[in-house]
Order: C-alpha cells, then structure tokens, then sequence
C-alpha cells in the first residue's frame, strides 16, 4: 500500500509537467511585431519569487503565467498592453527569468488593462511573464499586444534664429 502512495505521489506531482510547463524553452514565440494573440496559461507555476528577479509585488508570482519571448530585431522601445485577468502581472525580463534574466520592466494591480514601455537591444532575447495573484488560483485568459513604439518626430531647429534681420 505505501508503494501505491508513493507511486500516486510521484503521479500527482508530476503532473504540472505533463500539461505544460511554464518554461523558456516552451514560451510562446513572438516572430513579428505588431504581435496580438489570446493569452494562454501553462497551468503552471515554474516561474517563482524564489526563482526569478522580483520586480513587481512577489505575491504576483505565485499563480498560473503564461510566458512569451522574442530576439528584438532592432534597438528602440516595444510596447506590452494586456487586457484580461484583474490582479495580474506583466513582467519583462532581458534573458531567461529562471537562469538569471534581469527585469527591464514590469507592471502588476488589480486592474484588468496593463500596459508598460520597455527598452529592447538588438540580438537579445525578452521573455513577457502574464502572472496572476495565487488564491485563488485563476487562468490568464485575455490578449496581449505587443510592438514596436514608433520613432519620434525629428526636431527641426530654425537655422536662423539668433542671426541679426537684414
């Protein structure tokens, strides 16, 4: 009979796995911006306040996540906005969050709407953590929108102010 449990216990802990793991090799790619598509959870929680930089509210990494990644193309500011699940977190993170990525940016309320600026290089990777608050547990249903912030307006200086009327 022990046998039985331990066997059932080792089932029922592996299980997380067998559904879909919530890790970096298994984020969802992101081949293009502008990027818009539903959320979906893994059901998981792989990515934790005890594994990961914590740059939002810890509690906020205690629920089911989704995770999303992409190599940026280029040098500039990319956009997240998420409309969903209240009392979630949106994190960004320069890297694997679970092997020492660093948080560029992050945003976590009780609000349903989220929406945050980051910074991208060129040739990194970014991983976008959709996380909620842990009690009760809550799927992270909703869509995400992520993109390319548009360049400034050049600034264009009279070249002849300060020069005396003729």
């Amino acid at each position: 009979m022990i046998k039985l449990i331990k066997v059932l216990m080792v089932f029922a802990l592996s299980i997380p796995l067998l559904v879909g793991a919530t890790t970096c090799e298994q984020a969802e790619l992101i081949e293009a911006f502008p990027y818009q598509a539903p959320v979906v959870d893994s059901g998981s929680n792989d990515i934790r306040a005890d594994n990961a930089e914590n740059c939002v509210s810890a509690v906020y990494y205690g629920g089911n996540e989704a995770l999303l990644r992409f190599t940026a193309a280029f040098t500039g500011e990319v956009s997240v906005a998420y409309e969903g699940q209240p009392w979630t977190a949106v994190v960004v993170y320069a890297g694997c969050p679970t092997s020492g990525g660093s948080c560029v940016g992050g945003v976590a309320d009780s609000s349903a709407s989220k929406a945050l600026v980051v910074d991208v290089e060129e040739g990194q990777e970014y991983f976008i953590l959709v996380d909620t608050w842990p009690a009760p547990f809550s799927p992270v249903p909703g869509v995400i929108t992520i993109d390319r912030e548009p360049l400034p307006d050049p600034i264009f200086f009279d070249r002849f102010e300060g020069l005396p009327d003729r």
